[in-house]
C-alpha cells in the first residue's frame, strides 16, 4: 500500500510552553491549509497585511520557485477581524505555570486580508508560500491528502475507546461498566473530554462511521491493526473496524436490555455514568475504576429511557452489519436482528400514529436532553427505517420511511413546488413526510440532527443505480422522483442550515450563504464552534455529492473545502484545529485521557499526549481563541466533533485500486498434532474465508474439506479422523470480502504432510513475572503444536488448565491469572502428546510489580532562617519527597533508599510534615515513617532507608518531609547517588540530578508542587528521581541503587522488542523469494533498562551471533545470521530474552521477559511448473587419446524425449577433472566453454593433454520456465596406445586429375610384426558418406598410403573430414579416430581477359582456381603459350569469392599491345607462390593448360517490369528493354529475376527460354514457374529514367562462364497487385482478424470491400465490422468483430481481396488486386489460443420438485460433452464417457446448468483434419455460498478426441449440471439440500493440446501448448415448495 503524505509536522520534542509561545507570539501573516491540497482542488492562502503585493510558491525540497501563473494578491477584506488568543498554561486544575496572550475582545482589531491563489499548482510535492520576508507553513499537493486526513481523524476515536478495546493512548479502562445491573457493558467510546458514554453522541458516531464506510467502500483503507499503534493491517478497513467499537457496545446494551425485560417494556439501556460525578475526577481513564462513585467510579450508573434516540442505535447496528457481513455473517445477522427488535419494540411504539409520541432520552442528569420537537427527533426514526430497509430489503421499512400516512400525512405539501422535470422537497408520508419538510428547522447538522445523513444515504445506498433501486422495490420513475425530492429537501436544509451575507449559490428552494472573509457557514454557535460550522458544511458537501456535474455542485464543493481549510490552518490564528495535522496545533484540549491541565486527583499530573485526530472546538474569527482546559466550550474534544470530517474526507480520498484478486497465501503448513489429527495453517494478505481440501492422493474428486467458521487474515483448521502413517495431500481455497476466489494448490503439486508420530520434545521451560496474582510460563516444542499448562496447588494434581497463545507454534506463552497470593503451584506443560516434567513456583504474598514515581524537592519550607538566598543553598538541609501511585492497585508498606554519599554521618533525620492523599485529591491521613541508620550498599555508597507504612492509593500520593536538624547539604557527598546527574550510555536512565541550589527559593509547603525558582519563573519544584530505589515487601520494584547492575535491576514490567532489517523489515515478518540464501539481521532492545542475555531461533540459542550495542550496555543487541534456506517454507521463531537465566538465581528469580517473532521466508522460484527438457549425448562413452580430438554430438530433447527443434540455446560444457578442452571445429585452436544447440543438435570437439577417466557434462541454464536435465557421459582420455594411431592424415590425388583417390597417413609409430600389429582398414567420411577401404597401396615405416576407393567422385582439391584407422593387434582390432586434411594442391580452372575498349590503359586478366587460395603475391603466376611472359602486375584482388576468381591488373607491352589475348594457352607456373588454405602449393603434376577466353561485358538494360499478366495473383510476366540491339555475341546466357520483399526469390531463365522481340532491343516472356505467393513487390528502390521506383525487383543478365563470367543489372518496376499472404485470429474483448498482405497498401475507398469470405461468398466492408485498420506500414489489415456477427470468420475459413476496383486497397504503385487473386486460410497467431465462454443458463435457477433430473446418476453434479455428429450429449465420469446419446429434448438438464463453450483453433482449413489430435481439458468449478462457505465442486479431466467431439464451427462444448435430484433438489457435496440464496462459482480450466502426428514439425510444435482460464461469478438459487 502506498505511503500517505506525512501531514503531522508538529514538533514532538518541544515542550508545550514553547509551542504556546509560537501560537501566541509567532502568528504568521501567511495562513494556509497546513495539511495540503489535492491537485484538482482550489488552492489558496490568506495573507494579512502583506509587505509585497505578489507571492511566490517555493518547492520545500528543492527551494525552487514554482510558476503558478498569476502571482498577484487579491484583496478580500480591507478590515478583516484579527482576534486575540489566550493560553492558560495550567499545571493542574488549581495552578497555572504561565499565561500567554490576552482575553480581551478583539472586534476592534483588524487586518487587511488578501488571498494568494495558486490553484494552477498541480504537481505532487511539498511547498510553502513566500510574501516579502514572510513564509507560510509547509503543505502538500498530493492526491491522497484526504486519505491522510481521514486516517488521522480516526485516531481520535481510538483515543476515546473505552473498555479493553485496544486504545493506543491509554490502558484498558472502566472494566466494571455494567456492574450496577450485573452485565458487561464495557466498550464504546468516551463522549468528550470526560469519561461517560452518552447514547446520542455514541450512536451518532457509530452510525456515521458505518454509513461513511458503506457509501465509500472503494476508498476505505486498511492501514492499521486493531490499535492505531499497530501498523500491520488487520484486514479490516480502519473506518469499519472503528464503527465496530460502537456497534459491539450498542449490542451489549441491547442484550442486557433484552435479558432484563426492558425491550418488552419498549425501553433499553442507553448511557453510562452520565452525570456530574464523572466530571469530579480528572485523571487518565484507567484509574477511574479505583475511585468512589462520587468521583465517577463504580458502580457507574446505567441509564434507561432511551426514547426516540433508540432509532440511531438500530440504524448504527443495521448499517454496520451490512459492512461487516463479509467478515462475520453470523454476527452481522445477530446485529440486524437486534436492530429489528429495537425498531419494533422500542422505537415504533414511540411513534405518532402507533400509540406513542417522540420522546427524549431520560436519566442523563441534565446532560444531552435531546430533541425539543418532532422535527429534531423524527430523524432518528427515519434513520432506523432506512437502515433496516437497506439491511433487509423488507418493504415494511420502506413504507414507514416515506409512505405511511399514519406516521405523517403530508399529501397537501407533497404537491407543492413540483415541476415537470423536478419534484418538490416534500415526501408524502412516513418519517420523511414532515409537513414542514424533513429538515432540522434552521439548525446545523449535528448529533441531534441527522436529517442530512438520512437523505444522503437514501440516495447513495438505496437509489444509487437502477438495479439497486429495483432490488429495494423502487421502480425507475419512482427512483428519479425520490432522488429529486431528497436532493431538493437537502437544498431546503442547507438554506436553513447556512448563515452569512455572502451568496454562494441560489436555487429554487433557497440559497446557500456564508460569512466572510473565510466563507464559514455557521458562525452563531460558540460551544464547539468548529463542530457546528463543519456540521453545516458537511450537509452542504452531501448536497454537492448528490448533484450532477455543474456550477451548483462545484460551488458547494468549494464552499465545503473553504470550511475544511479553515480548520486545517487557513484561519486568523494560523493554527490547525485538527490535532496531529500541520505544524501548529492547539495545545490545551479539554480531554482527560491526553491532557493533565485539569488534573484534580491526588498525585502529580501525568504527561501530556496530543490527541491526534481530535477536532478542537475553536472559535469564530471574530472571537478570542481560548486555549484553556477549563473553557470546554472552546477546547473540548468530542467524538461528534470529529464525525463532521468523515464524509468529506472519505469522499475526497483517493479511490483504492479495484480488488479483482483473491487472497494470496503463504506459510502454508500441515502439522500432525496427534495420531489422527493435523493442523493446516496459513497466512494471507487479506481477510478471507478459507476451505482446506484434503485427500490421500492429489485427486480433487476424492477430497474431503474443512472450512473456517469465521473469515480471518491467516488462520488454521484441524483435520480429524486421519490414518496414522498416511501421507495426505491438500490445497486451499479462499474467498475474500470482495468475493474473489483463490486456489493455492502449490502450482498443481498440492501440499502434503505425513501422519508419522511426532516425537515432540519440550525444552526451555521458563517461569517469569510471578507476582501475587499471576505468572507467565514459556517453553519450546520441537514441532509446531498447540500448548497447554495444567496446574494446581498439589503435586501431580492439576485442577486447572490454561491454553498457550498463538495456536500451533514452536514457542509457547501462557499466562496464569487469578492465582492466590503466597501459594505454591505445581504444573506441567504439554505440546501435542508430549508432556514435560513437573515444575513449581510460589506466588508473592503482595504485589511485586508497581507503577510508581518518586519525586523529590529541595525545600526551605519552615527553614527560611537558615536556608535563604543570602545564606546560600549549602545551609539548607530539607527535602520533601512525594511518592505517586500510577498503578490501578493500592500499595502499602514499602521502603525508600535515599543515597546521599559517603559523608552522610550518623544523624537520623526527622519528619514534621506529611500527608496521605487518596485518588480524589483529599488528605486522608499522615504517613507512618521510620528512618533507619545509614546503610552501606557494598559498593562504597550509603543510603538512608525510609520505611513508609501508609497506604498509597490509586491516583494518590504520600508526601513527607526529610529534615536533618544539624546536617546540611554541605555535608552530602557531591556524588550522592540519589542527587547527582546520571547521563550517558552507561546510565540505566537519564537523570539531570536534583538542583540543590534552588532550595532557598522553594519556600512552598509540602503540597506546593509549583515553586518560583531563582530566575523568578514558576516551575515544577519536584524532580522525578529514578535513583531513589523502592522496595516493596523486600522486592526491588522501582529505581536504581548505587549497586545497580543489569542483573540486579528492579523487578518491573519490561518490554522486549525485535526489529528485523533483513531479509524483511519489521513490522513485516514474511517474505517470498526465489533465491536460497538469506541473512537474518536486526536489533533487539529491552526497556526499561534490562539485560538481554539470550537470543533463540527454533529452540536453539544463537546468542553467539549477537553483540551488545553499545558494548557498555546490555539492553540492546544487534544480531546477524547467514543461512541457506530450503525450497518452500522456512518457518522460524525468534525469541529475545531479558534475564533468561533468572530461574537459576536466588533473588528476583522470576524477573525475566521475552518477545517472540514468528517469521517465514518462502523460497518459491516457480510460478508455473517448469517445462522439463533433456540434454543427451549420442554415445554412451566418449573416448579420446591425449593430444587428439574427438567429435561429440549433443541433442536437446523434450519431455517425450523427442528432438526439440527450437531457437538456439547455449549450454555449458565441463568435465569433472577439468582437463578437457572444447572446440567448435577440428581445426580450431581456441577453446570454448559454451556451445549453441541449434535446432536440437550440436557438434563440438574435445581434446586433452592429460589422461584421465572422468565425466563429461553439458548443463543448460535453468529458469522459471524451463528445467534442463544435464547430460552426462563417461569420458575416457587415454595415453597413446602401444599400437599405431594416426599422427597426421591427408587426402591426396595420386594421378593428377584433381579427384581425391588416396589417404596419406603418418602413424604415431610403426607396426610391430612381433606384436601381430598390421594395417586392417580405414573408415572415413566423404560427401556425406562413410567409406571403408582396405586397399593399402604402400607402407614405409610410419608412412602408409591407402586407396580411397571413391566411386563417382568429381574434382575436389580441398577435401577434409573424419577418419578412423583400424589396426590388427594381438588383442584384436583397435580403432583410432582422427581427422584428415586437404593434401591436394590448387589447380587452374579457367582464365579470361577482359574485352579491350579503345579507352583502356591496362589489361584485366581473371584467373579461376579449383579451391579458395590465400591472397596471391603481386607476381604473375601464369605461363602463356608455354613460356613465361614479362607481365607487370599492378594489382591483385578477389573478384568472385564464390567461384574462387581473382583479378590481376597488368600493363600493356611496350608497344601498347596486350600480353594476354583470347585464344592463348595458359597454365600455372611451377614457380608460382599460389597456396590453398591448407598450405598446399603448386604440386608435382604437369600443369593444367586452359584456353584464354574473352570476357565480354553484357549490353546494359534500360528498363524492366514484373507483372501478373494472367490475373491469378502470382507474378510471372517479364518485360526488358536493352540500351542497343543485342547481337549473338552479347546474347545473355541466362537472365535472373529477383522479386519479393519479405522473402526475396530469385528465378532464372536459360538462353532458350526467352526470346528477343523483333526490334532486338527488348524481350517479353513468361517465367516457366511464377514467383511464389506473396512476392508481389521487390525490396529495391531507386530512380530509373527519371521515375522513382518503389518496391522494385531486380533483373540480372549473365554472360560467360568461369573466369569469363560477367553480369549487368537493372531495376524492374512492380506491376503486380497485392494479395493476402496469411491470416490469423486473436481473441480479446472482440475477435480480431489479422490479415497479412504481400506488400504495403493504401486505402482507395474505405467504403469498398475489405475482403471476401469464401463461406457464403460474403463481401466484408466496414459496416460489417466493429472496426478495422491498417497497421505495420500498411502490410496488416486488422478487422474487429463480435463472434456472433454474420461477418464473423473462424479458423479454417478462406478469404481473399476483392478484385480490381471493387477492392478498398491498392499498392504503392497503384496496382489493384488481380481478378483471381488467391484465397488464404485463416489460422491462429503463434500458440493456439482457445476462446472460453462459460455461463449459466440462468443467473437465478428455480429449483422445483416438479422438474427433477431424469438422468440416472447418483452424482450431485453431472458433466456432459456435446457430440456434434449426433447433436446429443455424452455423460462423463472420471474422465471417461459413461453414457451416450442423451437427448435434452427428452431428458432436459435441470438444476443449475453451466455451458462451457471452447472455441478451439483448428490450425488449417475445414477440409482437413484438425492440426491437434486431442485436447486434455482439466476443469474445476468450486461453488461457495455468498458468505464464503464451500458447497460443492465439479472437477475432473476429459480428453477430447478431435475426430469425435470437435465441431465444424471449431467448438468443443461441455455442460455442467448441478443436479436437481428427485429427492432433495440441488445438493451440496455432502448431500445436504441447498437453500434459496446467492452463490459464487469460480470456473478454472486448463487445456493441453496434443498435436496431430501427421502435421509438419512447425505445426506439431505449435499445437503442443497449453491454455488456461478462470472466471468468478455470482448466481442465485430459488427453491419452490
Amino acid at each position: 500500500m502506498a505511503q500517505l503524505p506525512e501531514i503531522d509536522r508538529t514538533c514532538k520534542d518541544c515542550d508545550r510552553r514553547y509551542l504556546d509561545s509560537l501560537n501566541v507570539y509567532n502568528r504568521r501573516p501567511i495562513r494556509v491549509n497546513q495539511a495540503g491540497f489535492r491537485p484538482q482542488d482550489n488552492k489558496y492562502a490568506y495573507v494579512a497585511d502583506p509587505t509585497d503585493m505578489t507571492f511566490k510558491v517555493v518547492d520545500a525540497n528543492t527551494k525552487q520557485v514554482i510558476d503558478v501563473g498569476n502571482s498577484n494578491l487579491t484583496l478580500i477584506d480591507a478590515a478583516a477581524p484579527k482576534p486575540n488568543i489566550w493560553v492558560n498554561g495550567a499545571f493542574n486544575s488549581l495552578d497555572a505555570l504561565y499565561e500567554f496572550g490576552s482575553k480581551d475582545s478583539t472586534s476592534r482589531n483588524t487586518e487587511k486580508l488578501y488571498k494568494a491563489d495558486f490553484t494552477n499548482l498541480t504537481a505532487i510535492g511539498e511547498y510553502f508560500i513566500v510574501n516579502g520576508h514572510d513564509t507560510s507553513a509547509t503543505f502538500h499537493v498530493h492526491p491522497s491528502i484526504f486519505n491522510a486526513v481521514l486516517e488521522n481523524s480516526l485516531k481520535f476515536f481510538g483515543i476515546q475507546r473505552c473498555g479493553n478495546t485496544d486504545s493506543h493512548l491509554h490502558a484498558p479502562c472502566h472494566l466494571k461498566d455494567g456492574s450496577e445491573i450485573g452485565h458487561d457493558l464495557t466498550g464504546g467510546w468516551h463522549d468528550c473530554g470526560d469519561h461517560f458514554k452518552v447514547s446520542e453522541t455514541l450512536s451518532y458516531t457509530a452510525y456515521a462511521l458505518a454509513m461513511t464506510y458503506l457509501v465509500y467502500q472503494d476508498k476505505a483503507e486498511d492501514r492499521y491493526g486493531h490499535s492505531y499503534d499497530d501498523t500491520i493491517p488487520d484486514g479490516y478497513p480502519d473506518i469499519l473496524y472503528e464503527a465496530k467499537i460502537g456497534a459491539d457496545y450498542i449490542y451489549k446494551l441491547y442484550k442486557a436490555s433484552k435479558e432484563d425485560g426492558l425491550i418488552a417494556q419498549h425501553d433499553m439501556y442507553h448511557s453510562i455514568a452520565v452525570g456530574s460525578e464523572d466530571h469530579q475526577f480528572w485523571d487518565v481513564p484507567e484509574k477511574q475504576d479505583a475511585q468512589p462513585q462520587s468521583k465517577g467510579g463504580p458502580d457507574r450508573h446505567v441509564a434507561k429511557g432511551a426514547g426516540t434516540n433508540s432509532g440511531v442505535f438500530a440504524a448504527a447496528l443495521a448499517y454496520f452489519a451490512m459492512g461487516w457481513y463479509p467478515y462475520d455473517p453470523v454476527y452481522a445477522d445477530s446485529l440486524i436482528e437486534a436492530a429489528k427488535d429495537i425498531y419494533k419494540n422500542v422505537l415504533k411504539p414511540q411513534t405518532y400514529g402507533y400509540g406513542g409520541h417522540y420522546t427524549n432520552t431520560d436519566e442523563l442528569g441534565g446532560f444531552y436532553p435531546g430533541g425539543t420537537s418532532e422535527t429534531n427527533m423524527i430523524d432518528d426514526a427515519a434513520a432506523a427505517a432506512l437502515a433496516l430497509w437497506f439491511a433487509t430489503a423488507d418493504t415494511s421499512y420502506q413504507f414507514d420511511l416515506y409512505k405511511d400516512l399514519k406516521i405523517n400525512d403530508n399529501s397537501t405539501n407533497y404537491g407543492y413546488n413540483n415541476e415537470p422535470d423536478d419534484a418538490g422537497p416534500y415526501f408524502k408520508g412516513g418519517f420523511l413526510g414532515l409537513k414542514s419538510g424533513f429538515t432540522p428547522g434552521g439548525w446545523a447538522t449535528d448529533f441531534e440532527n441527522i436529517h442530512s445523513y438520512v437523505l444522503f444515504s437514501f440516495v447513495k445506498l438505496i437509489l444509487k443505480d437502477k438495479e439497486t433501486a429495483q432490488y429495494y422495490n423502487v421502480g425507475e420513475l419512482e427512483r428519479d422522483t425520490l432522488i429529486q425530492r431528497a436532493t431538493n429537501c437537502l437544498r431546503r436544509l442547507t438554506d436553513d442550515g447556512s448563515q452569512g451575507s455572502n451568496l454562494i449559490y441560489k436555487n429554487r428552494f433557497g440559497q446557500v450563504t456564508s460569512d466572510g472573509p473565510y466563507n464559514l457557514v455557521w458562525t452563531s454557535s460558540a460551544w464547539g464552534f468548529n463542530r457546528y460550522n463543519m456540521g453545516a458544511a458537511n450537509a452542504i458537501f452531501m448536497l454537492s455529492e448528490l448533484l450532477p456535474p455543474g456550477a451548483e455542485k462545484e460551488a458547494y464543493k468549494n464552499l465545503a473545502l473553504d470550511n475544511i481549510y479553515y480548520n486545517l490552518g487557513a484561519n486568523p490564528w494560523d493554527i490547525s484545529f485538527l490535532m496531529g495535522v500541520g505544524d501548529k496545533n492547539s495545545n490545551h484540549p479539554h480531554n482527560r485521557a491526553s491532557n493533565p491541565d485539569g488534573y484534580n486527583a491526588g498525585g502529580m499530573p501525568y504527561k501530556y499526549q496530543c490527541p491526534r485526530g481530535a477536532l478542537m472546538g475553536g472559535a469564530a474569527p471574530t472571537a478570542v481563541l481560548l486555549e484553556d482546559w477549563s473553557d470546554y466550550t472552546a477546547t473540548e474534544t468530542c467524538i461528534d466533533f470529529s464525525v463532521q470530517l468523515l464524509i468529506p474526507a472519505q469522499s475526497f480520498a483517493e479511490t483504492l485500486p479495484i480488488d479483482n484478486e483473491g487472497p494470496l497465501f503463504s506459510n502454508i503448513a500441515g502439522t500432525p498434532i496427534s495420531d489422527t489429527e493435523a493442523i493446516v495453517s496459513w497466512d494471507a494478505n487479506e481477510v478471507a474465508l478459507v476451505t482446506v481440501f484434503y485427500a490421500e492422493s492429489p485427486d480433487e474428486s476424492a477430497t474431503l474439506s474443512v472450512q473456517q467458521t469465521t473469515a480471518s487474515k491467516g488462520g488454521a483448521v484441524t483435520l480429524t479422523g486421519l490414518t496414522p502413517n498416511k501421507t495426505y495431500y491438500f490445497f486451499l481455497e479462499g474467498m475474500d470480502t470482495k468475493r474473489n476466489l483463490t486456489t493455492d494448490n502449490n502450482h498443481g503439486q498440492w501440499y502434503q504432510f505425513t501422519m508419522t508420530p511426532k516425537m515432540t520434545t519440550i525444552s526451555g521451560v521458563t517461569i517469569c513475572q510471578v507476582d501475587n496474582r499471576s505468572a507467565k510460563i514459556y517453553w519450546w516444542s520441537s514441532d509446531r503444536m498447540n500448548g497447554v499448562v495444567n496446574y494446581g496447588t498439589s503435586p501431580s494434581s492439576y485442577t486447572q488448565a490454561q491454553a498457550a497463545e498463538g495456536g500451533a507454534v514452536l514457542f509457547h506463552e501462557a499466562k496464569l491469572t487469578d492465582l492466590k497470593p503466597g501459594t505454591t503451584y505445581y504444573f506441567t506443560v504439554s505440546s501435542g502428546a508430549a508432556k514435560s516434567e513437573e515444575y513449581s513456583f510460589t506466588t508473592e504474598a503482595y504485589a511485586t510489580y508497581a507503577d510508581l514515581d518518586v519525586w523529590i524537592k529541595p525545600s526551605a519550607y519552615q527553614n527560611t532562617t537558615n536556608c535563604s538566598p543570602s545564606n546560600g543553598w549549602q545551609k539548607c538541609g530539607d527535602f520533601i519527597i512525594e511518592i505517586d501511585n500510577n498503578d490501578t492497585l493500592v500499595f502499602e508498606d514499602f521502603e525508600l533508599r535515599l543515597y546521599l554519599g559517603n559523608n552522610i554521618g550518623t544523624e537520623t533525620p526527622v519528619s514534621y510534615i506529611g500527608q496521605v492523599f487518596d485518588g480524589t485529591g483529599l488528605v486522608v491521613g499522615m504517613p507512618q515513617l521510620t528512618f533507619g541508620q545509614p546503610t552501606a550498599d557494598g559498593v562504597g555508597q550509603y543510603y538512608m532507608p525510609i520505611t513508609v507504612k501508609s497506604k498509597l492509593y490509586v491516583s494518590g500520593r504520600i508526601i513527607f518531609q526529610v529534615k536533618w536538624l544539624n546536617t546540611t547539604y554541605a555535608s552530602f557527598d557531591t556524588h550522592a547517588w540519589s542527587l547527582t546527574a546520571h547521563t550517558g550510555e552507561n546510565a540505566p536512565e537519564d537523570f539531570n540530578g536534583v538542583d540543590l541550589t534552588q532550595a532557598p527559593y522553594f519556600t512552598g509547603s509540602e503540597t506546593s508542587q509549583l515553586e518560583t525558582n531563582s530566575q523568578g519563573v514558576k516551575v515544577v519544584g519536584f524532580t522525578r528521581d529514578p535513583y531513589i530505589p523502592v522496595y516493596y515487601h523486600g522486592k526491588h520494584i522501582y529505581g536504581y541503587g548505587a549497586d545497580y547492575t543489569p542483573e540486579t535491576g528492579p523487578q518491573i514490567h519490561r518490554t522486549v522488542t525485535i526489529n528485523f532489517e533483513t531479509p524483511f523489515t519489521s513490522p513485516h515478518y514474511s517474505l517470498e523469494q526465489e533465491g536460497y540464501d538469506a541473512r537474518y539481521s536486526g536489533t533487539s532492545r529491552v526497556s526499561p533498562m534490562g539485560m538481554l542475555d539470550d537470543f533463540e531461533m527454533n529452540g536453539t540459542s544463537y546468542f553467539e551471533h549477537t553483540m551488545y550495542m553499545p558494548d557498555t550496555r546490555k539492553d540492546s543487541i544487534i544480531f546477524l545470521l547467514d543461512t541457506t534456506l530450503s525450497y518452500g517454507n522456512n518457518y522460524m521463531e525468534w525469541v529475545s530474552w531479558h534475564n533468561h537465566g533468572a530461574n537459576q538465581n536466588a533473588e528476583n528469580k522470576y524477573d525475566c521477559a521475552c518477545t517472540v517473532v514468528r517469521s517465514n521466508v518462502e523460497v518459491d522460484s516457480i510460478t508455473i511448473p517448469p517445462e522439463i527438457r533433456y540434454l543427451k549425448f549420442t554415445v554412451d562413452t566418449v573416448r579420446v587419446y591425449t593430444g587428439r580430438m574427438v567429435e561429440v554430438h549433443l541433442e536437446l530433447l523434450d519431455s517425450n524425449l523427442e528432438i526439440l527443434k527450437i531457437d538456439p540455446i547455449s549450454v555449458l560444457l565441463t568435465s569433472e577433472s577439468g582437463f578437457a578442452k572444447f572446440y567448435t571445429s577440428p581445426t580450431s585452436t581456441t577453446p570454448v566453454e559454451h556451445i549453441d544447440i541449434i535446432k536440437g543438435e550440436a557438434v563440438f570437439y574435445l581434446s586433452s593433454d592429460k589422461p584421465t577417466t572422468t565425466i563429461l557434462k553439458a548443463t543448460g541454464n535453468n529458469s522459471s520456465k524451463f528445467n534442463y536435465i544435464p547430460a552426462t557421459v563417461p569420458l575416457i582420455i587415454e595415453d597413446l596406445p602401444p599400437w599405431p594411431i594416426i599422427d597426421n592424415a591427408l587426402m591426396v590425388d595420386t594421378d593428377c586429375d584433381d579427384i581425391p583417390d588416396a589417404m596419406q597417413i603418418t602413424l604415431s609409430n610403426e607396426y610391430i610384426a612381433a606384436d601381430n600389429q598390421s594395417f586392417n582398414s580405414i573408415k572415413f567420411t566423404y560427401a556425406g558418406d562413410t567409406v571403408t577401404s582396405t586397399n593399402l597401396i604402400s607402407q614405409n615405416g610410419r608412412d602408409i598410403v591407402v586407396g580411397a576407393n571413391l566411386t563417382g567422385a568429381t574434382v575436389n582439391t580441398n577435401p577434409e573430414g573424419s577418419i578412423t584407422l583400424v589396426s590388427n593387434t594381438k588383442d584384436g582390432k583397435k580403432e583410432s579416430a582422427d581427422f584428415y586434411k586437404d593434401g591436394i594442391p590448387p589447380n587452374l580452372v579457367s582464365v579470361s581477359v577482359l574485352e579491350r575498349l579503345s579507352t583502356a590503359t591496362n589489361d584485366f586478366v581473371y584467373i579461376q582456381f579449383s579451391e579458395p587460395v590465400k591472397e596471391p603475391s603481386p607476381e604473375w603466376p601464369l605461363m602463356i603459350d608455354g613460356a613465361n611472359i614479362p607481365a607487370h602486375v599492378k594489382g591483385v584482388k578477389l573478384y568472385n569469392e564464390a567461384q574462387n576468381i581473382w583479378e590481376f591488373e597488368i600493363d600493356f607491352d611496350a608497344g601498347g599491345g596486350s600480353l594476354v589475348t583470347e585464344g592463348m594457352k595458359a597454365s600455372l607456373s611451377p614457380t608460382a607462390t599460389i597456396k590453398d588454405l591448407a598450405g598446399n602449393g603448386i604440386g608435382p603434376c604437369t600443369p593444367k593448360v586452359v584456353d584464354v577466353v574473352l570476357k565480354i561485358r553484357p549490353i546494359p538494360m534500360t528498363y524492366a517490369s514484373i507483372s501478373d499478366l494472367d490475373e491469378d495473383g502470382l507474378a510471372e510476366h517479364i518485360e526488358i528493354q536493352f540500351l542497343q540491339a543485342v547481337d549473338a555475341k552479347h546474347y545473355p546466357d541466362s537472365i535472373s529475376i529477383v522479386f519479393g520483399s519479405s522473402t526475396p526469390e530469385t528465378l532464372t531463365v536459360r538462353k532458350a527460354q526467352f526470346m528477343l522481340n523483333a526490334d532486338q532491343m527488348s524481350s517479353s516472356f513468361d517465367l516457366p514457374e511464377p514467383f511464389m505467393l506473396g512476392n508481389t513487390n521487390g525490396c529495391y528502390e531507386d530512380t530509373l529514367n527519371g521515375k522513382l521506383l518503389v518496391g522494385a525487383g531486380l533483373v540480372i543478365e549473365h554472360l560467360g562462364t568461369g573466369a569469363a563470367y560477367e553480369t549487368a543489372t537493372v531495376l524492374a518496376e512492380d506491376l503486380a497487385g497485392p494479395v493476402f499472404v496469411s491470416a490469423g485470429l486473436n481473441s480479446a474483448n472482440y475477435e480480431v482478424l489479422n490479415v497479412y498482405l504481400s506488400e504495403p497498401v493504401t486505402t482507395v475507398d474505405s467504403t469498398a470491400i475489405l475482403y471476401v469470405r469464401e463461406r457464403n461468398l460474403m463481401n466484408i466492408s466496414k459496416i460489417d465490422l466493429v472496426g478495422w485498420s491498417l497497421s505495420n506500414g500498411g502490410t496488416t489489415l486488422n478487422a474487429l468483430f463480435t463472434s456472433d456477427a454474420a461477418s464473423a470468420v473462424m479458423e479454417g475459413d478462406r478469404i481473399n481481396l476483392a478484385p480490381k476496383t471493387a477492392s478498398a486497397f491498392m499498392d504503392k504503385n497503384g496496382n489493384r488486386p488481380a481478378e483471381n487473386n488467391p484465397k488464404v486460410t485463416i489460422g491462429g497467431e503463434g500458440n493456439p489460443k482457445i476462446k472460453f465462454d462459460i455461463h449459466l443458463a440462468s443467473q437465478v435457477t428455480t429449483v422445483s420438485a416438479a422438474t427433477p433430473s431424469l438422468i440416472p446418476s447418483k452424482k450431485t453434479i453431472n458433466v456432459y460433452v456435446v457430440n456434434p455428429a449426433t447433436h446429443k450429449l455424452d455423460r462423463i465420469e472420471d474422465g471417461a464417457v459413461v453414457q451416450t446419446g442423451i437427448d435434452t429434448l427428452v431428458t432436459p438438464l435441470t438444476g443449475a446448468v453451466w455451458t462451457m463453450d471452447l472455441t478451439v483453433p483448428r490450425g488449417g482449413p475445414l477440409s482437413q483434419p484438425a492440426y491437434w489430435r486431442s485436447l486434455k481439458v482439466k476443469y474445476s468449478i468450486p461453488i461457495y455460498s455468498n458468505l464464503g462457505n464451500f458447497v460443492n465442486r465439479a472437477s475432473g479431466t476429459f480428453t477430447v478426441d478431435s475426430d469425435v467431439y470437435y465441431s465444424a464451427n471449431n467448438k468443443v462444448t461441455f455442460f455442467v449440471e448441478w443436479v436437481n435430484a428427485p429427492n432433495g433438489g440441488i445438493r451440496s457435496q455432502q448431500g445436504r439440500a441447498v437453500g434459496t440464496g446467492a452463490y459464487i462459482y469460480k470456473a478454472e480450466l486448463e487445456c493441453k493440446f496434443y498435436p496431430n502426428p501427421n502435421q509438419d514439425e512447425k505445426n506439431r510444435e505449435r499445437f503442443n501448448t497449453s491454455n488456461s482460464y478462470d472466471k468468478t461469478e455470482t448466481f442465485g438459487i430459488r427453491r419452490l415448495k
